[in-house]
C-alpha cells in the first residue's frame, strides 16, 4: 500500500496537499459549524438515513476497533431484529468471515433477517461471481456490496449492474491515512492488503464501472468512537456524484449530525454505538430531523 501511494508522481503530489489543505479547511468548518449552531440555533437542511451495520463472523456479530480485537455481540438474527425495533432505515450485513477465505454463511442469516425486515437489507462478504448476487438477492437482499473482489478487477461490476441495476450495487471503500505521503489510501480483506490507490480515486473508479452506492469506511476511526473522518468523506465526495454512506468512528447523534451537516452523506452507519445501546436509532433519527427546516 505504501509503495504505491508513495512513488507519486508531481501531479499527484499536488494533489495530495491540495487534500491536505481542503483536511485543514474542513476542520476548520466544525468550529464554523458550532458558531453557526450558537448563533442561529440551526444549520440548516440536514438528510441521512441511519444505517445499522452487523459484521458477521462464524454466524456471531462481532465489533472490533480499527477491524481488529473483534468482541462477540450478539447473533446476527436477534440484533437485526432489534435495530430495525429501534428505528433504523437501513441494515447493512456483511460476513467478514468471507473475505478471509471462509465460505459464507450469510445466506441463512439473510433468510432470517429479511423475512421479516420491514427496511432495505444490504448484505455482503464473499461476492466473487455473478452467482454470489442472485444468492444474496434472492435470498431477500435489496442491495449487494462488494470489496474484496474488486482488487482483482472491476470488470464483475459493468455485468452486475447490467443484470440487475446499478441502484443494487454497493462498493465498499475501506481507508486509511497513510502517513509517509499523507494521503488517504484504499484497502481490503479487512484492511490488511493496500490496494495501491488513493481512496478517492478508489470510490471513482468503482462507481464509473457500475456500483450506485460507495459505503465509505475509517479504518482509522472504526470502532473508537471519536467522530467520523468528515475530511475523508469530503474528499472522497468530490470525485464521484454517486451518493455515498459514511462509517467508523461514530460515538453519540453529535458526530453523526456533524457529518451530515459537513460532507452530505445519503446515510450514517453505526455499528458499535448501536450493539452497545450507546445510540437509539429513533432518538437519532428526531435529532438530525430537527435541523431541518420546517416546511
Amino acid at each position: 500500500m505504501r509503495g504505491g501511494a508513495c512513488r507519486a508522481t508531481p501531479r499527484r503530489a499536488r494533489t495530495g496537499i491540495l487534500c491536505n489543505m481542503r483536511q485543514r479547511s474542513l476542520w476548520g468548518a466544525h468550529a464554523a459549524l458550532a458558531a453557526q449552531r450558537q448563533a442561529h440555533g440551526g444549520i440548516g437542511a440536514v438528510h441521512a438515513r441511519v444505517v445499522a451495520c452487523l459484521d458477521v463472523l462464524h454466524n456471531r456479530v462481532v465489533k472490533g476497533v480499527r477491524f481488529v480485537g473483534l468482541r462477540v455481540m450478539g447473533g446476527p438474527v436477534s440484533t437485526a431484529h432489534a435495530h430495525i425495533l429501534s428505528g433504523v432505515e437501513e441494515l447493512v450485513a456483511l460476513d467478514i468471515g468471507a473475505t478471509v477465505g471462509h465460505p459464507s454463511d450469510m445466506m441463512h442469516v439473510a433468510h432470517g433477517v429479511s423475512v421479516h425486515a420491514s427496511v432495505p437489507v444490504t448484505l455482503g462478504g464473499g461476492v466473487r461471481q455473478a452467482s454470489s448476487v442472485r444468492a444474496m438477492m434472492g435470498a431477500g437482499a435489496d442491495k449487494v456490496s462488494v470489496n474484496t473482489h474488486l482488487a482483482s478487477g472491476l470488470c464483475l461490476l459493468p455485468k452486475l449492474a447490467a443484470r440487475h441495476g446499478a441502484q443494487c450495487l454497493v462498493g465498499c471503500v475501506d481507508a486509511r491515512m497513510d502517513r509517509a505521503c499523507m494521503a488517504w489510501s484504499a484497502a481490503c480483506r479487512g484492511g490488511s492488503i493496500g490496494l495501491r490507490a488513493r481512496a478517492q480515486d478508489w470510490a471513482s473508479a468503482i462507481t464509473s464501472s457500475g456500483a450506485g452506492e460507495v459505503v465509505l469506511t475509517s479504518i482509522d476511526r472504526d470502532g473508537t468512537r471519536t467522530g467520523f473522518d468528515v475530511p475523508l468523506a469530503s474528499c472522497v465526495a468530490g470525485r464521484t456524484h454517486a451518493p455515498f454512506v459514511i462509517s467508523g468512528g461514530a460515538g453519540g447523534s453529535r458526530d453523526c449530525l456533524d457529518a451530515a451537516s459537513l460532507c452530505k452523506p445519503a446515510g450514517v452507519l453505526l455499528a458499535g454505538a448501536f450493539h452497545e445501546g450507546t445510540v437509539r436509532a429513533d432518538a437519532l433519527r428526531a435529532y438530525i430531523r430537527s435541523y431541518a427546516p420546517h416546511e
